[in-house]
């Protein structure tokens, strides 16, 4: 019912602080089993949400602080973990095809924008 108030924009901060409170409570009541990253990033998120209705630059400003810091820490928590599979570039067929389709897609699309003007001038009297 909140998440639809803040969908139909209406009390919406309100809405987002009673989200918040009801999450914080999972996280509390979920204690050993709340304890993943994303669970962090989702109460930090939903607090800056609450501020985010106001219009700050700030608020943005954190925002993209909080992006920039889950991707860091994501990547270090990767690194320091041991894992072999992390270390090391690993490239499937499947990665190979789309990475090789992309460059062919640009491509082809950079040549049409190059070559649509000259069809235009042709055809004109």
């Amino acid at each position: 019912m909140l998440g639809l108030l803040v969908v139909v924009d209406r009390w919406t901060r309100s809405a987002l602080i009673g989200l918040f409170a009801l999450y914080l409570s999972y996280v509390y009541a979920g204690q050993d089993f709340m304890t993943f990253q994303w669970d962090v990033l989702l109460l930090e998120s939903g607090f800056l949400a609450i501020f985010l209705t106001s219009g700050s630059r700030v608020v943005v400003w954190l925002y993209r602080w909080l992006v920039f810091r889950y991707l860091f820490l994501a990547g270090v928590v990767k690194l320091l973990s041991g894992d072999p599979t992390w270390h090391k570039p690993y490239r499937s067929r499947v990665s190979l095809l789309d990475a090789t389709a992309a460059d062919t897609a640009r491509l082809v699309c950079r040549a049409a924008a190059e070559l649509a003007p000259y069809r235009w001038e042709q055809r004109l009297p």
